[in-house]
């Protein structure tokens, strides 16, 4: 694995929103990366991610990566920031499916703690973020409630001429 410290540390130490989106940035130009390899994360969580020394994202842990498309055969561990959509249908799941665990990334990381089923109305929904974090930062709330929901539909890209149907293009320009 890479060297560096592990992102949850990285993310507690320091106060700088700059970082902390420049991060998050690079977390979502990765997931595009893989996708124009034609993979997918089932799942993703803050361990996953170091910061290295030059300050910059790696991912640390290849455990969650799927081929697309999905094989019948593929065991999903279904975690809570897996989106629901590929455990219910795997076989139709493409790029844009991503967005739902990098939205709980975000999630878990303003929280300052791991995903719990308190976190959920029902499987798939996550409570709702502005009711939780009502002065949160605009960015961080726009970002979770275009990718964070149980709706594809609901998520990026919002914009209907778009070439980039997976979303990360918009969500890449938002951070």
């Amino acid at each position: 694995p890479p060297a560096g410290q592990v992102l949850w540390d990285a993310w507690d130490q320091t106060p700088s929103l700059a970082h902390r989106f420049r991060w998050l940035r690079e977390i979502a130009e990765l997931l595009q990366h893989l996708h124009q390899h034609r993979v997918i994360m089932e799942a993703l969580r803050p361990e996953m991610f170091v910061v290295t020394d030059a300050g910059h994202i790696a991912l640390a842990d290849l455990s969650e990566l799927l081929p697309l498309p999905v094989p019948s055969t593929a065991q999903m561990k279904g975690s809570l920031s897996t989106a629901p959509e590929l455990i219910l249908a795997p076989e139709l799941a493409d790029a844009k499916v991503d967005l739902y665990p990098f939205g709980a990334l975000v999630y878990a990381l303003h929280h300052g703690r791991e995903l719990t089923d308190l976190d959920f109305d029902a499987y798939g929904v996550p409570r709702s973020f502005v009711s939780i974090f009502p002065d949160g930062h605009p960015v961080f709330t726009q970002v979770v409630l275009k990718t964070f929901t149980r709706y594809v539909e609901a998520r990026f890209p919002s914009q209907d001429d778009d070439s980039d149907q997976t979303g990360f293009s918009e969500l890449i320009s938002q951070l």
